[in-house]
């Protein structure tokens, strides 16, 4: 029997978070591969340990949860305000586990594209392989003027939201160790975090894999209607990088909305007040989505007649006019989301114990 070791890190304000990465995870994978799951954290209660066993081994197919408490002191490491430090425990893996090849995924991702090949895939002589960051490209996109070490700035810098590691290799390199002692030792030259960090020290010597395997969900890369294809075709993984999770924030874009239909199933009731107030906001505002555009480059006329500062509301204009053609977009692809949620819903369905 074949097994897929993953490893996730959590607190409890982004345990909902875990739940869904890791019951969308069982469902990418085949009933008969095993899956074995190493969840670090920092003091989950047994509630929430228990919680999260349940969502994921109601799921056919067997999984295995390892709870790992981690006591390391990462106050002193940059913080991002309503973001876990948790992120900075991944570095602690090859010391925690003796697998011979683990995946490590963030808990904002929603796996939907199969990726038991990651077991078997190459990696690097540093043991890692990994998504280009869409967003950054190069070490010279993250790369802080006076840094004093040295680094090829077109070297390609990936994202540490889904990292494969071959454990021995990543030892040997240590790697993850000189990431640590970078952030001890420059924490003002390490602006995303450990991701920061662990580029600076691989200067570029990592495996690309295919960007799909570690999509960012943004809207300055991909529209809500272009994601309909890739997530019909189970050819995508969605990672949410927004500050807008879709545990703590309604939208109605496809990635969102699998969540949803995911957790739905897997755990009933999983929506707090919070949550729910933030999906009546977005259905009242999205009633109004074609007015605002021209209310706010009202404003922004208005304003700049008379001397006062514009540009917010302006931009504000444009934010509403990309929202209504998104959203008129969706709405004329009306049969293929349904088609989309419907097959959603009917794959988690067959697979509920």
């Amino acid at each position: 029997m074949k097994e897929f070791v993953a490893a996730v890190a959590s607190d409890e304000t982004y345990l909902l978070g875990a739940i869904g990465t890791l019951a969308s995870l069982r469902l990418s994978l085949p009933e008969e591969i095993d899956l074995t799951v190493v969840f670090l954290h920092d003091g989950l209660t047994d509630q929430s340990q228990n919680l999260c066993r349940v969502a994921i081994e109601n799921l056919k197919g067997k999984t295995t949860i390892r709870f790992e408490r981690i006591m390391a002191d990462f106050s002193k490491f940059p913080r991002f305000p309503g973001a876990t430090q948790l992120t900075y425990a991944r570095l602690l893996l090859p010391k925690l586990v003796n697998y011979k090849r683990i995946v490590y995924l963030d808990v904002d991702l929603l796996i939907c594209k199969d990726i038991q090949s990651l077991m078997d895939c190459e990696v690097s002589e540093i043991g890692l392989a990994a998504v280009v960051d869409r967003g950054i490209l190069t070490i010279k996109g993250d790369f802080h003027p006076n840094c004093e070490f040295q680094m090829e700035l077109n070297q390609p810098y990936f994202n540490g939201g889904l990292m494969v590691m071959d454990i021995e290799k990543v030892r040997e390199s240590k790697i993850f160790d000189k990431a640590l002692e970078h952030l001890n030792s420059h924490p003002e030259f390490c602006k995303l975090w450990d991701q920061s960090a662990m580029n600076y020290v691989a200067n570029g010597r990592f495996r690309i894999l295919e960007e799909f395997f570690n999509f960012l969900n943004s809207r300055y890369y991909c529209s809500p209607v272009e994601f309909i294809q890739p997530l019909l075709n189970r050819k995508i993984n969605v990672h949410f990088v927004s500050k807008q999770k879709p545990w703590r924030f309604y939208s109605s874009h496809p990635p969102e909305t699998i969540y949803r239909i995911l957790m739905d199933l897997i755990l009933p009731g999983w929506k707090t007040k919070a949550f729910r107030k933030t999906e009546l906001l977005w259905k009242f505002r999205m009633c109004f989505v074609d007015i605002h555009p021209i209310i706010f480059r009202f404003r922004a006329t208005i304003k700049k007649m008379f001397g006062q500062k514009w540009q917010s509301d302006l931009w504000a204009a444009e934010n509403w006019s990309t929202k209504s053609r998104d959203f008129s977009e969706l709405n004329k692809n009306s049969d293929s989301l349904k088609k989309l949620y419907s097959g959603w819903q009917n794959q988690i369905k067959t697979r509920l114990l």
